[in-house]
């Protein structure tokens, strides 16, 4: 019993001290350097500059409705899980030269286009979970991915995102309008969930170069015709319409 005790006591010190780190500046909660929540209300949202801050945590401004757009300043270099999640309202946001990772920061967010800085080296994606989890995954308007020319890991090619070799297609726009799309020659592999949800997509016309296509690449990609789907899985078999991942 006294054991017991003992142990509540010490989760209740240890708790007080996390939760004694937060400190609040205006409209912004911080622990740290990073920005843990945002209480505000406003459309246009400018993060402070002079606050120090070098996150924007996880569920930061998640389920935020009033937001229209967002400028993350310079020094911000990691963009959390779920830190503007579902802010259906969102559809601008500025990221600054410097900052490195952008987790799986956006999902269902209403963003319809994102310019990624040649700074950014960890963008999530859906390769490595067996649930469509990348950082754009829900984004019913997502339209154009465009990466700086100079960025060394990642590419553009029209608005969809790619390796910097542009060997592997990573995420299509959930948001593009076209019915046809054309995978470039040269294009080897097609990331896990790459398409998840293209409802707009009818015919893909896959290259000869391509030798791998990750499963749920085309998962819910309901209004794709029978030739293409017939022949996306003559060559690739079944799983590139579901989540049966390896591993």
């Amino acid at each position: 019993m006294k054991r017991t005790v003992l142990l509540i006591l010490i989760t209740c010190v240890i708790l007080s001290n996390v939760y004694s780190q937060n400190r609040r500046v205006g409209d912004y909660e911080l622990n740290g350097t990073v920005l843990i929540k945002y209480h505000g209300n406003a459309r246009e949202v400018r993060i402070p500059s002079n606050l120090g801050i070098t996150e924007i945590g996880g569920f930061g401004f998640m389920h935020n409705r009033h937001i229209t757009s967002v400028i993350i300043p310079e020094g911000v270099i990691t963009i959390g899980n779920n830190a503007f999640a579902f802010c259906i309202n969102l559809t601008s946001i500025i990221i600054p030269e410097g900052l490195t990772t952008i987790l799986q920061a956006f999902n269902g967010s209403g963003i319809t286009n994102i310019n990624i800085p040649a700074s950014v080296t960890n963008i999530a994606v859906n390769n490595e979970s067996a649930n469509p989890g990348g950082a754009f995954t829900l984004c019913e308007r997502l339209i154009n991915i465009n990466v700086s020319s100079q960025n060394l890991v990642y590419s553009s090619i029209n608005g969809i995102l790619f390796n910097k070799e542009g060997t592997i297609l990573l995420q299509y726009p959930r948001g593009r309008q076209e019915q046809n799309y054309t995978i470039p020659n040269g294009v080897t592999a097609i990331g896990n969930c790459a398409f998840f949800e293209a409802n707009n997509l009818v015919n893909i016309n896959i290259p000869t170069s391509i030798i791998n296509v990750g499963a749920g690449a085309f998962y819910n990609c309901d209004n794709l015709n029978s030739i293409t789907r017939n022949e996306i899985i003559r060559r690739f078999g079944e799983s590139v319409f579901n989540f049966l991942f390896a591993g």
